[in-house]
């Protein structure tokens, strides 16, 4: 964390004041700041917020795709009286392979 200095009263020191010239001297107040080194907390609000609308996006043209992503072999469905229980294994499978390859690339 970083540390920064503050006067208590607020105004700088003038010439004649303080323990040299034979006055008091000022204190100073020490306080912490929050601070991340790595990205300030405004980059990363703006980074999360175009991860969101990305995701919306291909969530969006996801429907209009020519491949059936939910609907394909592999992908689990039982339907019962009352209920029924749906995983896409498969999708899965498939969406963790390509963002994989898209995290690989980014990293070269």
């Amino acid at each position: 964390m970083k540390y920064g200095a503050g006067r208590v009263e607020g105004s700088p020191r003038r010439a004649g004041e303080g323990a040299a010239h034979g006055g008091p001297p000022k204190a100073t107040v020490r306080f912490a700041v929050a601070y991340t080194e790595s990205m300030p907390l405004g980059r990363m609000l703006i980074m999360l917020g175009l991860v969101l609308v990305a995701a919306g996006v291909i969530v969006t043209l996801a429907g209009r795709s020519p491949i059936p992503f939910g609907r394909l072999p592999g992908d689990i469905r039982i339907d019962g009286k009352n209920s029924s229980f749906y995983f896409p294994l498969t999708t899965c499978l498939i969406l963790s392979a390509a963002a994989s390859l898209v995290m690989w690339l980014l990293r070269r």
